[in-house]
């Protein structure tokens, strides 16, 4: 959830810095379990940062299942590097990347657009640059009925705790006006939702609609 001028100094603590169990781990387990996924499915993580979701995403899918962790840091990719390594996950695939070249993150992971289950975007949308590219490629790139996860932050209906939330999405780095699951409210079905923490938390999942045809020029 740090700004990404950020990363590099703060990777190897990042576990510890992020509020990850106090606050933020609820959502991202949810996220996972909305993904629905099954063993052997093949999930795209993006914004991986150092794979913290990479243990809830390996429950469902299993070794026969693969893990495609695209993040633009380096640093943060080293220290999921490091946790696949330490649990032995053999499936994880790592790619530095921004979000917003999806194509050519998979093509470097060896996998089809057409092969992915899901995706899977955890406290990422509200950081990284070039939001409408990114969903732009999304779009594009990922067949219909593919299965999407968003957990991030917002500054929740309650005047009373939203210096709170605001404090925490600025200290990470996180625009809690973006509001990035709204997409899914537009090209998809199937649509979940669930708020934590007084809606400062927002998981939303949903199925990817097929993609409207080419308008044919005359």
């Amino acid at each position: 959830m740090l700004g990404s001028h950020r990363y590099r100094l703060v990777a190897p603590v990042y576990d510890a810095v992020s509020l990850e169990r106090p606050f933020y781990q609820r959502g991202r387990r949810r996220a996972v379990d909305l993904l629905s996924l099954a063993p052997g499915h093949v999930v795209v993580d993006l914004g991986c940062g150092t794979g913290l979701s990479f243990p809830f995403l390996q429950a469902h899918i299993g070794p026969s299942g693969t893990i495609v962790g695209i993040d633009t840091s380096e640093a943060m990719l080293a220290q999921a590097r490091r946790r696949a390594q330490r649990a032995g996950w053999d499936n994880v695939r790592l790619v530095n990347a921004p979000a917003s070249r999806l194509d050519a993150a998979l093509a470097d992971a060896r996998v089809s657009p057409g092969g992915v289950d899901a995706l899977l975007a955890v406290y990422a949308l509200s950081v990284i640059d070039h939001y409408p590219e990114t969903w732009d490629q999304i779009r594009q790139s990922l067949p219909p009925g593919t299965r999407m996860a968003i957990a991030d932050l917002s500054l929740g209906p309650h005047p009373a705790l939203q210096p709170l939330w605001r404090l925490l999405c600025a200290l990470g780095g996180s625009d809690p006006n973006r509001r990035p699951w709204q997409p899914l409210e537009d090209h998809t079905h199937d649509l979940r939702r669930q708020d934590y923490l007084a809606g400062h938390i927002v998981v939303t999942a949903a199925t990817l609609d097929p993609r409207p045809p080419a308008r044919q020029t005359p």
